[in-house]
């Protein structure tokens, strides 16, 4: 996992009560996190990579590794 990934699967291991070892290629959907909770890692991940981050911008079909892409794209620092 690179950077970015390693610090949103922490994110998710703290906020969201996910196991350590999150899979990166497993969707949001696989790993039971709702709509409501993806608005959430929306606006913590603003605050913790310093990036715009709309509500839509991650859905239940993102994975951990296509979110840190996203991250990465609009500019994440790590």
């Amino acid at each position: 996992m690179n950077a970015i990934e390693e610090r949103l699967s922490a994110l998710l291991t703290s906020r969201f009560g996910l196991s350590a070892e999150v899979d990166p290629d497993l969707t949001f959907g696989e790993l039971d996190i709702d709509s409501i909770s993806l608005v959430e890692l929306a606006m913590i991940s603003q605050e913790e990579f310093g990036v715009t981050v709309g509500d839509d911008d991650f859905t239940a079909r993102h994975t951990l590794r296509t979110a840190a892409a996203l991250l990465a794209s609009k500019g994440a620092g790590v």
